[in-house]
């Protein structure tokens, strides 16, 4: 798996190799990890300081061209994939929490004071496996709906989609506003919901 992560790290050119190296590290700290990822439990599990999760969590890492990567890594070119989009919600009180608010609970059937993550992720349709490609937290502003957030998400990600074969967008009936499907329609890419 090391070898696999460093080759893609490498590649990507916005990566230096000090950032390259915390990659390494907090990767494989990741796979060992139990509980609450906070940074002095994480320094828990590795050498480095808790100061240095810090420091490096707010320079920027681009996950979603990571997760493309390692997902051509792992699939072959031919397989027929589809994306897909749906929100997750997450219990959180304090008053403190950034993007805390009032999202919708599928499981409870209501909204209720939390975090919402938007997720796209890739579908290998032969498998009927989902890879995650890019996770976004819901944050409310006032310029901006959470239809219009989902919909620059997802435009954000058309070109590197296409790239990947991918040419539908599987989402369910929230999604199905004109704001979001004008935004997929003139990124080119198909949507299904």
């Amino acid at each position: 798996m090391e070898n696999v992560v460093e080759a893609i790290l490498i590649s990507m050119s916005s990566v230096n190799k000090p950032q390259l190296l915390f990659m390494m590290n907090l990767f494989s700290v990741l796979v060992v990890f139990q509980g609450k990822a906070t940074f002095r439990n994480l320094s828990r599990y590795c050498e480095m300081h808790e100061k240095r999760f810090s420091r490096w969590y707010r320079r920027h890492f681009d996950f979603a061209l990571f997760n493309l990567r390692l997902i051509d890594h792992e699939l072959e070119k031919d397989v027929e994939r589809i994306a897909a989009i749906d929100a997750s919600f997450m219990r959180k009180s304090g008053r403190y929490t950034e993007g805390l608010g009032w999202f919708y609970h599928g499981q409870l059937g209501r909204a209720m004071i939390g975090l919402e993550l938007s997720l796209i992720c890739a579908i290998d349709l032969v498998s009927n496996t989902a890879y995650a490609i890019d996770a976004k937290q819901t944050l409310d502003n006032e310029c901006e709906t959470r239809v219009d957030l989902y919909a620059r998400q997802v435009t954000e990600l058309a070109t590197s989609l296409k790239d990947q074969n991918i040419t539908y967008l599987a989402a369910d009936a929230y999604y199905s506003k004109v704001k979001f499907i004008d935004a997929i329609c003139s990124s080119h890419l198909n949507m299904i919901g």
